[in-house]
């Protein structure tokens, strides 16, 4: 089951975990939905003259397993320094 949640986790976009996952508050962890339930993820909008946070919002929408804010910023082992330049 563990494998399994981790395998799911990491093959959802940001916007896509409402439906799969429900934080747990006291245990300060997201664990997997018991019942299927259609729910709408939520991503702000952002003006393209706010660059980096434009930039940074479009890698969550299409890249999957975001562990960490400098592995969106990760290409293939190199750090591009920059949500843009990723």
């Amino acid at each position: 089951m563990h494998v399994q949640f981790d395998v799911l986790m990491h093959e959802s976009l940001s916007e896509d975990f409402p439906t799969k996952f429900t934080w747990n508050p006291s245990l300060k962890l997201w664990t997997k939905r018991v019942r299927n339930v259609f729910m709408y993820g939520r991503m702000v909008n952002i003006h393209p003259a706010n660059v980096e946070i434009f930039h940074l919002r479009l890698l969550l929408k299409n890249r999957k397993s975001a562990k960490s804010f400098k592995k969106l910023q990760t290409i293939d082992g190199v750090n591009m320094g920059s949500y843009r330049a990723a």
